[in-house]
């Protein structure tokens, strides 16, 4: 969000002669197509977790499941093309791979301290994304150690009812 309130692009369209006059003159690069998977391939570090997460809950239903998977994945996959790629092209003609890094070439000082702020919010995203990770990791641990019809089942907390377990995976993790 805030590379599309921050992000200069609507005087730039003015400027350089409108949006059709833009477009008419961009070439599509196929080298940077890889840059741009990347980049939506960021959208979704997190949902490997959406299914043991689903799980989790008191009424996990495949239909409910799916219907949130399949909404978060669209939510995330526009609002990273369309507002980090979209806006970040318009206002620089040329990104860099990190769009935040454009908004150092800027002159203004509100748009250095947009690209400041936009560096946070990733910070913050990574530091929470950790516990969602952790939660993966702890669940194959358990799989991986106590083998078992439960285990797979994803009842991770009847497989550490035993004190035992529970100080090995502490131990390995």
């Amino acid at each position: 969000m805030i590379v599309v309130v921050f992000d200069p692009w609507r005087s730039f369209i003015n400027e350089n002669g409108g949006l059709m006059h833009i477009v008419s003159k961009a070439v599509a690069n196929g080298w940077t197509v890889f840059i741009g998977l990347g980049l939506l391939g960021s959208a979704f570090t997190c949902q490997h977790g959406a299914f043991l997460i689903a799980e989790s809950l008191e009424r996990p239903m495949k239909k409910r499941r799916v219907k949130v998977t399949t909404r978060a994945l669209l939510l995330c996959g526009v609002l990273e093309a369309a507002a980090c790629g979209i806006m970040g092209f318009l206002a620089f003609l040329d990104t860099e791979g990190n769009v935040i890094n454009n908004f150092l070439e800027l002159s203004s000082q509100n748009m250095r301290r947009a690209g400041n702020v936009g560096r946070i919010l990733i910070c913050m995203t990574m530091f929470f994304a950790y516990p969602v990770t952790s939660f993966v990791i702890w669940h194959v641990f358990v799989v991986f150690f106590f083998r078992g019809r439960r285990t797979h089942e994803g009842n991770d907390a009847s497989v550490l009812g035993r004190r035992n377990r529970r100080e090995t995976m502490m131990a390995v993790w």
